[in-house]
């Protein structure tokens, strides 16, 4: 019998499918792997979820070939290690990125701006004809851009932290994403 983790993990894989189909021909990543990194973020996410101390809806999860970042804001030290923790013994998981900081979370006001940010930097990444902006993933905490992804060379690399250090509002980027093997 499937436990509801399993189940849930199941769900999304096969909701991720058709997606990652249509975009497998342009992404740096076959179809294969985008389904096990949406697996294994799933489960993430669902373990994060499930914890009592972990504050999931303040964490994001990015999974690329198996390494995941969590990138967001928790309230201890002891939530943040809980986390690590937690993605760390997920099926599937290669390493984990900690890109977490402690805090007592942004205000109402200041999440509503970095979810503006987030929207005009995904915007102008998909208007630049040399970035693939479907294959990178944008967040932002209290002004400062976090990219994450797989991309085809250095200076789309470059490109992309230009694009989002030029979009109002932000304070600052971490470029985190990745140059596909020859890129």
């Amino acid at each position: 019998m499937m436990t509801r983790l399993g189940k849930a993990v199941l769900m999304v894989a096969l909701l991720a499918a058709p997606v990652t189909t249509l975009s497998g021909c342009a992404s740096t990543r076959s179809t294969t792997r985008q389904i096990d990194d949406a697996t294994i973020t799933a489960s993430v996410k669902t373990r994060l979820a499930q914890d009592p101390d972990v504050k999931a809806h303040q964490i994001d999860v990015d999974t690329i070939d198996g390494r995941v970042t969590l990138t967001g804001e928790v309230k201890s030290s002891a939530m943040r290690a809980e986390a690590v923790k937690l993605a760390q013994r997920t099926e599937g998981v290669v390493s984990v990125r900690d890109n977490l900081s402690i805090g007592n979370g942004p205000t109402v006001g200041a999440k509503v701006d970095d979810i503006g940010i987030t929207t005009r930097v995904k915007a102008k990444l998909a208007e630049d004809d040399a970035v693939k902006a479907r294959n990178i993933d944008v967040d932002t905490l209290e002004g400062v851009v976090t990219l994450t992804g797989k991309v085809q060379s250095w200076s789309e690399r470059s490109r992309a932290a230009e694009i989002a250090q030029a979009t109002s509002g932000v304070r600052s980027v971490r470029n985190l994403l990745e140059v596909a093997t020859g890129g």
